[in-house]
C-alpha cells in the first residue's frame, strides 16, 4: 500500500530572480520548510531558504558528471551511477523532511531545474505531488545583480539564466505557476492571492495577507534597473519576451512551449561545440586525476623514504650499541683471563 499523497511546493528559477523572496512569502503563508537551511549572508540578508545537504548533493552530482552550469548535461546522465547515488541521498533527505513537517512543504535550489528529471522520479516513488513555481525576473537585472554580488561574467550569467529557464519549463511541460519578480512591487496582493490558491495554502491561511506582504516585500529589493545592462544573447531575449506574456498558472502553454522548443533547437546548433567542450573537460579531468595519482605516489615514496631513513638511523644506533656492548664484553674477557693467570 502506498503512502498518502503529499504536496511539495518546488520553487524553480535562476539565482537572483526572487526565488528567496518567494520562499519568504510562502513561509509566511503557512508553507513548511526544513530547519537545515543555508544561513543568510551579505548577498541575501533574509536567507536563501535552501537545504544545506541538498546543495552539496547537487554540487557533487555536477562534479561527478563533469557538468557545467553553462552547458546542457551529458546525454543519459540520469542513468549513471552518479545520478543513482545522488537520488538515494536526496530520497533520505526528502523522507526525513516529510516526516518532520506536516502539511504543505516547500523546497528551493536553483540547481533543481537542471536535475528535475531525477527529482520527478523521486517524487513519483514517494507519492509526492509537486507544485512548481517558476520565479522570473528581467534577465538584464539578473545579470547586473550577479555581477554586483558575485563578480560573475555577464555572458556566463546569461547562459545560466537561459538554461535554468529552459530546463524548468521543458521538464515541467509548462505546468507551473509563473511569478514575475517585478510584480511583487506593482501587484503583490493579487500575486499572493493567486499563489495561495495554486499551492493549496489558502485552506489553512487565516492571517492578514496585506500585513504579510508589507512585512516581507521591502522597497530596496527592487533597486536594480534593466537599463544597467543590455542582454547580448538573442535566445535569452526571445525566451524572456515569451515569458512576459505569462503570469500565474493561466497562460498560453502551447505558445510558450513552442518558444522553448525553438530555443532548444538554437542551442542544439552548438551541440558539436559543447560536446567538444565536454570531451576537453573529460580529458582535462583525466590529466588532473593522473596528476593526483602521481602526487599521491610521490607522497607515498617520500613517506617510504622517510621511514627507510628513520629505519637506517635506528639500525645505526643499534649497531653503535652492539659495538659498545662488544667492547665491554672484550674488556670483561681480558679481565677474566688476567684474573685466571693470577
Amino acid at each position: 500500500m502506498r503512502n498518502a499523497t503529499r504536496k511539495v511546493v518546488v520553487v524553480l528559477g535562476s539565482g537572483r530572480s526572487g526565488t528567496s523572496l518567494l520562499m519568504q512569502i510562502l513561509v509566511r503563508l503557512g508553507m513548511g520548510v526544513s530547519s537545515d537551511l543555508v544561513p543568510a549572508n551579505a548577498s541575501n540578508t533574509e536567507g536563501f531558504y535552501e537545504h544545506i545537504d541538498t546543495i552539496d548533493i547537487h554540487q557533487e552530482l555536477f562534479s561527478c558528471l563533469g557538468g557545467s552550469v553553462t552547458l546542457p548535461l551529458p546525454a543519459n546522465w540520469l542513468d549513471t551511477d552518479c545520478a543513482r547515488e545522488a537520488r538515494a541521498k536526496l530520497e533520505q533527505i526528502l523522507k526525513k523532511f516529510l516526516a518532520e513537517q506536516p502539511g504543505i512543504v516547500g523546497i528551493k535550489d536553483p540547481r533543481i531545474s537542471t536535475f528535475l528529471p531525477l527529482w520527478l522520479r523521486l517524487f513519483n516513488s514517494l507519492n509526492v505531488v509537486p507544485k512548481f513555481i517558476l520565479a522570473v525576473r528581467e534577465p538584464a537585472c539578473v545579470v547586473s545583480s550577479f555581477v554586483r554580488h558575485y563578480n560573475n561574467s555577464a555572458d556566463r550569467v546569461e547562459l545560466v539564466w537561459l538554461l535554468r529557464m529552459l530546463d524548468a519549463l521543458e521538464y515541467t511541460a509548462g505546468d507551473c505557476f509563473i511569478a514575475h519578480y517585478e510584480d511583487w512591487f506593482s501587484n503583490s496582493f493579487l500575486n499572493a492571492k493567486n499563489l495561495l490558491c495554486y499551492t493549496g495554502l489558502n485552506k489553512n491561511f487565516g492571517g492578514d495577507l496585506s500585513e504579510v506582504l508589507a512585512d516581507t516585500i521591502k522597497g530596496n529589493l527592487s533597486h536594480v534597473r534593466p537599463d544597467e545592462y543590455a542582454i547580448q544573447n538573442p535566445i535569452v531575449a526571445k525566451l524572456y519576451s515569451a515569458l512576459q506574456k505569462c503570469r500565474g498558472d493561466d497562460f498560453d502553454r502551447e505558445e510558450v512551449m513552442f518558444v522553448v522548443k525553438e530555443c532548444r533547437r538554437s542551442i542544439e546548433g552548438f551541440k558539436d561545440w559543447y560536446l567538444a567542450s565536454y570531451q576537453s573537460k573529460a580529458k582535462l579531468q583525466n590529466i588532473e586525476n593522473l596528476l593526483t595519482q602521481v602526487k599521491n605516489e610521490k607522497n607515498q615514496l617520500q613517506k617510504f623514504h622517510a621511514e627507510l631513513k628513520e629505519e637506517n638511523r635506528l639500525m645505526r644506533k643499534e649497531n653503535q650499541r652492539l659495538q659498545g656492548l662488544a667492547g665491554e664484553i672484550e674488556k670483561l674477557s681480558l679481565a677474566i683471563r688476567h684474573f685466571e693467570k693470577h
